[in-house]
């Protein structure tokens, strides 16, 4: 199992860049993303799942601190969707773990030897954030930067070149 930390500031095209990685990709490929637990949370709490408003993004971020704090949540759970991409797949897929906090990105770098992707978009980089973990994506040192400021199908190359190169490991 090869296993992908993947973020980016929101509307960078992360979703975008694993969907291209799926279309391409000779094995299953697993996206998962950690803040998951939180968005069904807020959901069971009214939430209507579609608009991601600052406010929402706010309150996910805070739901995943509180998460992290008490239960080791984030983690948790990411650890169980790695179980059962294993028991699925075998060792036979890829894992991308969406995921913003430099300590859950450097947890599954040690614990899993994820090599970690940042997704670059000059245009996602503009906007405001208003929490902690959308505001300091770049505040890390990834070992990918894949950048996203040309058309979908430069987007499709840069997948189907990354998917080449992690073949030959």
């Amino acid at each position: 199992m090869k296993i992908f930390v993947i973020n980016g500031y929101p509307g960078s095209g992360k979703d975008e860049f694993v969907e291209l990685c799926i279309k391409h990709s000779t094995k299953p490929i697993v996206n998962y993303v950690t803040s998951t637990p939180a968005k069904l949370a807020l959901s069971m709490l009214g939430w209507d799942g579609n608009e991601k408003t600052p406010k929402v993004r706010k309150v996910l971020a805070y739901l995943m601190e509180v998460s992290e704090t008490l239960f080791n949540g984030v983690i948790a759970a990411t650890e169980d969707r790695l179980l059962r991409a294993r028991e699925d797949y075998g060792d036979n897929c890829i894992v991308f773990i969406h995921c913003r906090e430099p300590r859950n990105i450097d947890y599954y770098r040690k614990r899993h030897g994820a090599i970690t992707i940042l997704i670059d978009r000059n245009k996602a980089r503009k906007k405001g954030f208003n929490n902690e973990s959308d505001a300091n994506v770049e505040k890390y040192n990834y070992d990918l930067i894949i950048e996203n400021n040309e058309s979908l199908q430069v987007l499709e190359q840069s997948a189907i070149e990354f998917l080449k190169f992690r073949r030959g490991e």
